[in-house]
C-alpha cells in the first residue's frame, strides 16, 4: 500500500505492528518511551542484513570445500543412514532430495544467489525467508558437524524474517517510489525478539556454566586454553599466566551476566546499549584470538551490529557531519543512469546526498557533454567524473573500501574503460535493468506476522528456561515445533565445564602390500609420538572437520564411526584397480588422549584409545 502525506506516512511507519498509534486512546507517551528505549535503528538493521548475507555467502563457500564429504551419499553420512539411524522425524531438509554431487551443487548455488539478493537488499523479505529455509535445510543434512555458531546463525536469520532490513543500504530503498521517509527506529515484536535472542545467548550461557571450574575454582579458561586441538598461539601463550586466567574466568561470567541487563536497561538506553555493544565486541574478539571457534565469534559480532542504537549513530554524525556530502548529476534521458545513481545513493552512510538531473543545471549539463560523464560535486566544490566520481560517492557509503581501491592507478584505468563501455551501451543496459521496477517500500508487518513473532518469542524463552531447569522443561508434545523450525537452542559452550579430554588422531592403515601408513595424514609414516601443539591444532582441515572429528571421539557418537571408516576406504581406494598393491585393506582409528589437569599438577601422558577397527573389503 502506498503511503501519502508526510504526517500520515510517518505515523504509519512508526506505528509498525502494534497499531497503538492508530487508536484514539493509545498510550502514545509510553509507546514513544519504549521505542526510544528498546527500538532498533533501521540503519543498524540494514548493516545487520549485510552482515547476515556475508555470513551466508561465506558459510556456503566454506562448506562447498567439503561438499562431497558432508552432503552427498559418497561422504561420511549417506542420506539413508541419516534417516534410518540418526535423524529426528521433524528434521526437514530439502538437501535430502538427492545424494548426488550435482544436485547438492545446485542447492548451494541457489542459496548463494539468495544470499547475494539479501546482501544488496533486493526483494529482501523473499530473500530472507528463502535463505532461512535453505539454511536450516543445509544444517539438517548433517547435524553432527554443527556448533554453537550454527545455532545462533539460524536464529538470527529466523528473527530477520520479522524485521524491516531494507530501509537503508538496499536496492529496495533505491527503487522506493513512495513519498514516505522511514523513521529512525522500529519498535516491534521482531525488534524485541532480536534483543532478547542476544540476551538469551549470554544469559543462559552464564547460567549453564554451573561447574566448580567456573564458580569456585576459576580454572575454566585455563582448561579451555589447554585444549591443544582448539587453542591458538595467543591462547597457548596465556597459559603461562594462570593468575590472569582466573581473572578472565570470573570476568567471563560477569560479562555474560551483565549483557542482558545492559540490553534491557530502561534508562539512558542509548549510551548504555552502546556500552553493551562495545563490551560484546571486545568479548568476541577475545574469543577469536584465543581459540579456534570457527565462525561463532563472527556470527555473534553480526548480531551485535543490529543492536547499535540511534544514539551511537547520532554521535557519529555529529563527529563526521556532512564531510562526504555530494551532489550527483546524471543524464535525465537515461533510465539506467537514474536507477544506478539512486542505488549508489541508497548505500551512502553520509547525509547531504542530492541527486539531480543534469538537464536541470546548464553548467552541469555542459560538463556532462564535455566529459561524456556524470558529474559529482563534493562539499568543497570539486568536480569529479567517471571512476573518480564513483569513488567520491563511495567514500561516504557502506562500500567505502572500494573507493580506496579506485584510487589505485591500474584499477582506476580499468574502471574508466568500464564506464566508457557502459556509457556507449545505455540502451542495452536500460533494457536489462527493466526488472528493477520502482515500487513502494513497505516496512510494516501484518498483524498475523506480529502474532507469529510473539508466539515464537515466548516459545524460545520457554525452551531456554528448560535448558537450565528440568522443572520448566518443554513438554514432549510441544518440542516438535522447535525441532521443525530449528528454533531449538542450547547455549552450553564450555558448560557446565570445558572439555577436559584432549589429543590427536592417528589412523594406522595397512595396504594390500603390507605397508603401514597413517591414513589421517595422507599416507605419512605411522607415528604415535606427540606432535607440536601447533600441529595438533592444525590436524583438522577446517572447523567443520574439527567439530566432526571431536564429536566422533565422544562415546555417544560411536555409531557414526562405521560410516567414517567406509568413507575413508572409498576415498583412498577411488580410481585404484582391484589388484593395486597400494589399496587400503584395514585400518584402526586411534585417538591419543590426555585428560587435562589443573596447572598445579604435572600434565598427564597421552594414551592410545582405539575408537574403531575397519576392514575395507
Amino acid at each position: 500500500m502506498r503511503l501519502k502525506g508526510s504526517r500520515a506516512a510517518i505515523a504509519n511507519w512508526r506505528g509498525v505492528e502494534s497499531r497503538t498509534r492508530d487508536l484514539p486512546n493509545a498510550p502514545r507517551p509510553l509507546y514513544r518511551y519504549l521505542e526510544r528505549a528498546y527500538g532498533l535503528d533501521l540503519r543498524s538493521l540494514a548493516l545487520f542484513r549485510i552482515g547476515l548475507a556475508a555470513l551466508i555467502i561465506g558459510d556456503l563457500i566454506w562448506r562447498a570445500q567439503d561438499l562431497r564429504a558432508f552432503y552427498t551419499d559418497f561422504g561420511v553420512l549417506p542420506r539413508a543412514v541419516l534417516l534410518d539411524r540418526f535423524a529426528d522425524q521433524w528434521l526437514i531438509s530439502l538437501h535430502l532430495l538427492s545424494g548426488e554431487t550435482l544436485v547438492q551443487s545446485f542447492m548451494f548455488m541457489l542459496a548463494l544467489g539468495l544470499g547475494v539478493m539479501l546482501l544488496v537488499g533486493y526483494r529482501t523479505k523473499l530473500a530472507t525467508i528463502a535463505s532461512w529455509v535453505l539454511l536450516i535445510s543445509l544444517q539438517n543434512r548433517n547435524p553432527i558437524i554443527l556448533q554453537g555458531g550454527d545455532i545462533l546463525f539460524r536464529m538470527l536469520v529466523f528473527w530477520a524474517m520479522f524485521l524491516p532490513l531494507n530501509a537503508h543500504f538496499s536496492f529496495d530503498r533505491a527503487l522506493d517510489n513512495s513519498d514516505a521517509e522511514p523513521p529512525q527506529r522500529v519498535f516491534t515484536i521482531g525488534s524485541v525478539a532480536l534483543l532478547a535472542q542476544v540476551a538469551f545467548l549470554y544469559g543462559f550461557a552464564m547460567m549453564l556454566k554451573s561447574a566448580p571450574q567456573w564458580r569456585t575454582e576459576a580454572s575454566a579458561v585455563y582448561y579451555a586454553l589447554s585444549l591443544e586441538q582448539m587453542a591458538t598461539p595467543v591462547g597457548r601463550f596465556l597459559l603461562h599466566f594462570p593468575g590472569f586466567l582466573r581473572v578472565l574466568t570470573f570476568l567471563t561470567l560477569r560479562i555474560e551476566a551483565l549483557v542482558p541487563v545492559l540490553l534491557f536497561w530502561p534508562f539512558a538506553s542509548g549510551p548504555v546499549r552502546t556500552a553493551a555493544v562495545v563490551l560484546m565486541i571486545a568479548f568476541q574478539l577475545g574469543l577469536l584470538v584465543g581459540l579456534h571457534l570457527g565462525h561463532f565469534p563472527l556470527v555473534a559480532l553480526v548480531a551485535v551490529i543490529g543492536l547499535l542504537p540511534t544514539w551511537a549513530w547520532s554521535k557519529a554524525e555529529e563527529r563526521c557531519g556532512t564531510r562526504h556530502a555530494v551532489t550527483v548529476y546524471y543524464d535525465g534521458t537515461c533510465e539506467f543512469c537514474r536507477k544506478m545513481v539512486r542505488i549508489l545513493a541508497a548505500f551512502r552512510l553520509a547525509g547531504g546526498t542530492v541527486i539531480r538531473r543534469g538537464q536541470d543545471d546548464p553548467h552541469a549539463l555542459a560538463e556532462m557533454t564535455r566529459e561524456d560523464s556524470w558529474v559529482v560535486v563534493d562539499r568543497g566544490g570539486t568536480h569529479y567524473f567517471k571512476s573518480a566520481a564513483l569513488a567520491a560517492v563511495l567514500r561516504g557509503s557502506v562500500l567505502g573500501p572500494l573507493a580506496w581501491m579506485l584510487a589505485l592507478s591500474p584499477v582506476r584505468a580499468i574502471a574508466d574503460r568500464l564506464y566508457e563501455w557502459i556509457a556507449s551501451h545505455r540502451t542495452l543496459l536500460t533494457g536489462l535493468a527493466t526488472p528493477l521496477r520502482d515500487r513502494p517500500l513497505e516496512l510494516r508487518a501484518h498483524w498475523l506476522t506480529s502474532a507469529l513473532a510473539a508466539f515464537f518469542l515466548a516459545y524460545v524463552l520457554w525452551w531456554n528456561l528448560g535448558t537450565v531447569s528440568a522443572r520448566v522443561a518443554m513438554p514432549d508434545r510441544f518440542r516438535w515445533i522447535g525441532v521443525a523450525t530449528r528454533t531449538d537452542q542450547m547455549w552450553d559452550m564450555f558448560a557446565p565445564y570445558p572439555l577436559l579430554d584432549d589429543g590427536w588422531y592417528v589412523i594406522r592403515g595397512v595396504l594390500q602390500n603390507g605397508r603401514e601408513v597413517d591414513v589421517f595424514r595422507d599416507g605419512a609414516p605411522v607415528s604415535f609420538a606427540k606432535p607440536s601443539a601447533a600441529a595438533i591444532a592444525a590436524q583438522y582441515k577446517d572447523e567443520r572437520w574439527r567439530k566432526y572429528l571431536m564429536n566422533l571421539y565422544l562415546a555417544v557418537n560411536s555409531d557414526y564411526r562405521l560410516y567414517y571408516g567406509r568413507y575413508l576406504c572409498r576415498e583412498w581406494n577411488a580410481g585404484k584397480a582391484a589388484d593395486d598393491p597400494t589399496q587400503l585393506n584395514t585400518f584402526d582409528i586411534y585417538f591419543m588422549i590426555r585428560t587435562n589437569v589443573p596447572w598445579t599438577q604435572p600434565p598427564r601422558v597421552h594414551e592410545k584409545a582405539l575408537l574403531h577397527s575397519h576392514r575395507c573389503r
